[in-house]
């Protein structure tokens, strides 16, 4: 039997440890900060962290202020033999590093991939399917978890564009905060539609110029993702957005309490970002008026008549 870890905590952690149960594996959690605890399904072992050195596959889903510490903590016990598989959907503040990078940075091994795409905990949680793309660019990395993960309720993809999957990734929360303060105004379904349409043009510009391809924002890791943010009730950040929208301003402990690192997380990926505003080359608009938006220049009521008045670009 398959031996796979796990360190984390958050909804993707849940959604991950829910589709485990669907598999012929045996699972442990390496619970770093006993202070947050996850609701772990009966057989799963929790062990302390030098047991992680005896687990070939590691997968890691943490939010990004805590990214760099346990990676360093992990470092002390992983080696070049070890893969890391994380799923966080976010950039370094300030250096708008990947968390791959950051795994790179402060552990031994260089063996990573990333997880992501529509598998929301609300699904698969409920014994929904989900499906997902494994980006890496080791071959052995999308079979070790294609064997650990694939069930008849997970389907998984697989891409070599790890660079362009994190980005994209990341960028779509950006998007998907737009969307919701679009959704508060009522403006119907042609100004979402172009949000979303506009949004993945503009994510596609933001991955090339950070040396990812622009074909993977069109894939789960991208349109996947951003589809599954904006769906339904909508992920954390469009709520997010939608509240801002209602209060028609932008209170940070108000936003921290509601949506705790979530929230957090948005909100400083929006600020790191936000020095790309200056670049006229790549036309991140969507980006700008949420940054506009997190900075305080803006109301976010004023936020798509910016939009709407912009100069015509090329569709």
């Amino acid at each position: 039997m398959q031996r796979v870890s796990l360190v984390g905590h958050g909804d993707r952690f849940d959604a991950l440890v829910s589709l485990f149960q669907y598999t012929d594996v045996e699972l442990q959690v390496w619970n770093h900060d006993k202070r947050k605890k996850s609701a772990l399904p009966k057989g799963v072992k929790v062990v302390e962290l030098n047991e992680l050195a005896k687990t070939p596959l590691i997968f890691f889903s943490l939010p990004i202020a805590e990214v760099r510490e346990v990676a360093r903590r992990l470092g002390d016990v992983v080696t070049g033999r070890h893969a890391i598989v994380h799923l966080s959907r976010n950039l370094e503040r300030d250096t708008l590093k990947t968390v791959s990078q950051i795994l790179r940075e402060e552990t031994p091994t260089h063996r990573f991939g990333f997880l992501t795409g529509p598998m929301r905990l609300s699904d698969v949680g409920n014994g929904l399917p989900g499906s997902g793309v494994c980006a890496s660019t080791f071959p052995e990395i999308h079979e070790v978890v294609e064997s650990a993960l694939v069930s008849q309720m997970f389907r998984l993809y697989k891409s070599d564009d790890i660079v362009g999957a994190e980005l994209a990734a990341a960028y779509c929360r950006v998007i998907a905060m737009a969307c919701g303060v679009a959704s508060e105004l009522h403006l119907g379904h042609s100004i979402m539609a172009t949000l979303f349409s506009r949004g993945l043009a503009e994510m596609g510009r933001f991955v090339v110029h950070k040396h990812g391809r622009e074909r993977t924002t069109f894939g789960l890791a991208g349109s996947g993702n951003l589809f599954m943010d904006i769906g339904d009730s909508g992920s954390d950040d469009f709520q997010l957005g939608a509240e801002v929208m209602r209060l028609n301003s932008l209170d940070r402990k108000k936003i921290s309490k509601s949506y705790g690192s979530r929230g957090d997380d948005l909100l400083e990926l929006v600020e790191s970002l936000g020095a790309l505003r200056e670049d006229k080359k790549l036309a991140l608009h969507i980006l700008e008026v949420c940054h506009l938006i997190v900075s305080g220049e803006m109301l976010p009521s004023d936020a798509l008549l910016h939009l709407m008045t912009l100069p015509t670009l090329v569709d």
